[in-house]
C-alpha cells in the first residue's frame, strides 16, 4: 500500500508543479502583451503552446508574431496548424488575415472563401468559424457562415440574434430589424426578449433613424399577419420609447376592445404615462377603463390612481389652483362614497386628507380622516404607518411641533430597520432643524446617510451639508435658525413671512455663508407664489454673486427653465442655456439642458 502511495505521489507532485508554473508564466505573459511588450511576451507564449497545444496560447502568440511583423514565421506556423486539424476552419481565417497584413489582399480571401466552402453540416463548426471572422472583425464572412449554416442544417430559425448582431455592426439595420421579428414569427410569446435586444440596438443608432425603420417593420409585419398580437404590442413599446402615449394608447384601446379585457394594458400604460409627467393621457386611459363598468376588475384601480394622478398633477402647479383641488376634494369624496371608508381605500383617504390640510386649510377635518382610518380593522401596518407620517406633517404644519415629533418616534420605533423608518427618523431630524437644535439633527442625519435607500439617504446628505457648512464658523447660529425658520415658514405655507425671514438674513449678514442659499431659497418661493420675475431676479443674483459655489448651476438650470417656461422669453431662455453649456460641462443638468437648447433651435432630435 506504501510503495502504491509513493508511486501516486510521483505522478501528482509533477502535474501540480506544472499547473503552478503554468498560471504563473500565463499571468507574466499575459502582463507583458498588456503592456506591448511583444517581444518578451511571445517566448513564454511560444513555449506555452508547444507544451500544451492549447488555442488560447496560439492566438496570442499568432498576435505577438503580428504585432512584431513576423509575417513568414506567423504564416508557417498557422499553415502547420491546417495541415494538423484540417477540419478547424478558424486556421483559415487566421492565414487569410495574416495574408491580408501582408498585403496579398486576393490571396486572404481566397482563404477566407475556402474556409466557407469547407463548412459541413455541424452546428459547433459553424458557429467557431462564424466567431473566427467576427474576431478580426470581418462580418459580412461572418453573415455568410451564418446563412450557409442555416441552410446546411435546414433550419431558417437558427443564428438569428448572431446575424442581427453582425447586421447591426454593419449598420444594415433594415436586416436587422427583420431578424429580431422573425424572432416573434418563431415565438409569440418572445416579445419581451425582442424588445430588450432593440432597446440595446437603438443605443448604437449612429445614424438616427433605427426607430423610424423599426416602426416601418412593425407596420409590415402587422399587415402580413392582422391576427397576431405581438407586433401591436411591439408598436405600443415602441410608441412608449418614444413617449408618444398618445399613439400608444390607440393601439393599447383597439387590442383591448379586440380582446374584451379588463383594461390591464391600458393601466400599465397610464401609470408609464404619469411617470413620464403626460397627466392628460394618464387621465383619459383610466377614464377609459371606469368607462368600462364597475363589473371590470380594474374599476376600483382606475378609479383610485385616476385621483392620484390628477392629485400630483394639480399640485405640481406653480401656483396651485384652488378651485381644481375644491373639485378634486369632491371626486375623492364620491369615490370613498362608492367603495366606502375601509382599508382598502386608506391611500384614498390619506390622499384627500392631504389636499384638506394642505391646500384648502382643513386641518382639523384631515386630522380627524386620519385618526379613523389609523385604527380600521385590516389595516397593514405599511398603510397605519403612512397615515400616521400625515397626521406628524399636518401637526408640524399647523405648528403642533412636539405632537409632530413625538407621532415621527412612534413610526421610527414601530418600523425599525426599513424605509418607513428612516423616512420619520429623516422627518423628526428635519424637525429638530426647523427648531433650531442643529446638533441632534446632525447626528440623525450622519445615522442616515447609511440608509438602505437612497433617496432617504441623499436627503440626509443635502440637510447635512447644509448644517455643516453652515454652523462651525459660527458659534452664535443666528443666521443659520433664522433660514431654518424661514424653511418652517415655507413649509407652512406662510410664504410672504418667509421672504421677510430671508430678506431679514441678508440684510443683518450680508458676508455669511448661508447668502447665496438664502437667495437661492428665496427664489424657490418666489416660484411657488407665482412671482415669477422676482423669482428670476434672486436666481440672477445667485448666478452672478455666487456662479463657483455649489448652487451656481442649478440656480442658472433654474433661471433658464423660468424663462422658458413661465416668462416666455424664448431668446433670453437660449442665451442662459447656452452659458450652462460654456461654464457647467460637467454638471448633471447638461444632458438636458443640451437637448433643451438644441430643441429651442430648431434642431431635429
Amino acid at each position: 500500500m506504501k510503495k502504491y502511495l509513493t508511486f501516486l505521489l510521483f505522478l501528482i507532485i509533477p502535474v501540480i508543479t506544472w499547473s503552478q508554473i503554468t498560471t504563473t508564466d500565463t499571468k507574466l505573459a499575459f502582463e507583458y502583451y498588456r503592456n506591448k511588450e511583444y517581444a518578451k511576451a511571445i517566448i513564454i507564449y511560444k513555449n506555452l503552446f508547444e507544451s500544451s497545444g492549447s488555442r488560447s496560447y496560439l492566438t496570442y502568440y499568432l498576435s505577438c508574431l503580428m504585432e512584431l511583423q513576423e509575417f513568414d514565421n506567423a504564416e508557417k506556423l498557422v499553415r502547420q496548424q491546417i495541415k494538423k486539424n484540417p477540419n478547424e476552419l478558424g486556421y483559415l481565417v487566421d492565414l487569410g488575415y495574416i495574408l491580408k497584413r501582408r498585403g496579398k489582399e486576393k490571396e486572404g480571401r481566397e482563404s477566407y472563401d475556402k474556409a466557407v466552402e469547407l463548412l459541413t453540416a455541424d452546428d459547433g463548426q459553424v458557429q467557431r468559424l462564424a466567431m473566427a471572422f467576427r474576431e478580426k472583425f470581418e462580418n459580412d464572412y461572418a453573415e455568410r457562415t451564418y446563412i450557409k449554416g442555416r441552410e446546411m442544417l435546414r433550419n431558417k430559425s437558427l443564428y438569428r440574434n448572431d446575424l442581427a448582431n453582425v447586421y447591426l455592426l454593419e449598420r444594415n439595420y433594415e436586416d436587422m430589424i427583420d431578424e429580431y421579428l422573425n424572432m416573434l414569427d418563431d415565438n409569440q410569446l418572445d416579445i419581451s426578449n425582442v424588445e430588450m435586444r432593440l432597446q440595446s440596438a437603438m443605443f448604437m443608432d449612429f445614424d438616427n433613424n433605427m426607430n423610424s425603420l423599426i416602426k416601418t417593420g412593425i407596420l409590415k409585419r402587422i399587415q402580413q399577419h392582422p391576427e397576431s398580437t405581438a407586433y401591436y404590442e411591439l408598436l405600443i413599446w415602441l410608441y412608449v420609447q418614444d413617449k408618444d402615449f398618445n399613439k400608444a394608447y390607440i393601439q393599447a384601446k383597439a387590442l383591448d376592445k379586440r380582446a374584451s379585457g379588463q383594461g390591464d394594458r391600458i393601466i400599465s400604460l397610464a401609470r408609464l404615462a404619469a411617470v413620464n409627467d403626460n397627466y392628460a393621457e394618464a387621465v383619459g386611459m383610466y377614464l377609459y377603463v371606469i368607462g368600462k363598468g364597475p363589473a371590470t376588475s380594474n374599476y376600483f384601480t382606475a378609479q383610485r390612481e385616476l385621483l392620484g394622478v390628477k392629485l400630483v398633477h394639480f399640485t405640481m402647479e406653480s401656483d396651485v389652483n384652488k378651485d381644481s383641488l375644491r373639485m378634486l376634494e369632491n371626486e375623492y369624496k364620491r369615490a370613498l362614497n362608492e367603495f366606502g371608508k375601509t382599508a382598502k381605500t386608506i391611500s384614498m383617504i390619506k390622499e384627500l386628507a392631504q389636499i384638506d390640510a394642505f391646500y384648502l386649510n382643513k386641518t382639523d377635518d384631515a386630522l380627524n380622516m386620519l385618526e379613523i382610518a389609523v385604527k380600521m380593522q385590516g389595516a397593514s401596518q405599511q398603510l397605519i404607518s403612512d397615515c400616521k407620517l400625515e397626521m406628524a406633517d399636518i401637526d408640524l404644519l399647523s405648528g403642533n411641533i412636539w405632537e409632530a415629533a413625538l407621532i415621527y418616534g412612534q413610526v421610527e420605533k414601530s418600523n425599525e430597520n426599513n424605509p418607513t423608518g428612516y423616512e420619520a427618523k429623516f422627518r423628526k431630524a428635519r424637525l429638530a432643524y426647523y427648531s433650531g437644535d442643529f446638533k441632534w439633527a446632525q447626528a440623525q442625519l450622519d445615522v442616515l446617510k447609511a440608509s438602505t435607500s437612497k433617496l432617504i439617504a441623499n436627503d440626509a446628505c443635502e440637510l447635512s451639508l447644509l448644517i455643516s457648512d453652515n454652523t462651525e464658523m459660527d458659534t452664535i447660529e443666528d443666521a443659520m435658525r433664522m433660514y431654518a425658520r424661514a424653511d418652517l415658514l415655507s413649509y407652512q405655507q406662510q410664504d410672504s413671512l418667509a421672504i421677510v425671514t430671508l430678506d431679514s438674513l441678508i440684510h443683518l449678514f450680508p458676508a455669511h455663508s448661508l447668502i447665496d442659499e438664502t437667495y437661492y431659497k428665496k427664489a424657490g418661493i418666489l416660484f411657488k407664489m407665482g412671482k415669477y420675475k422676482e423669482a428670476a431676479d434672486s436666481y440672477q443674483i445667485v448666478v452672478d454673486k455666487y456662479g463657483t459655489d455649489i448652487l451656481g448651476d442649478d440656480a442658472l438650470y433654474k433661471l433658464a427653465c423660468l424663462y422658458e417656461d413661465q416668462l416666455n422669453d424664448i431668446p433670453k431662455a437660449m442665451e442662459l442655456y447656452k452659458k450652462f453649456l460654456t461654464d457647467y460641462p460637467g454638471s448633471i443638468y447638461v444632458v438636458e439642458v443640451r437637448k433643451i437648447y438644441r430643441k429651442l433651435r430648431g434642431d431635429e432630435i
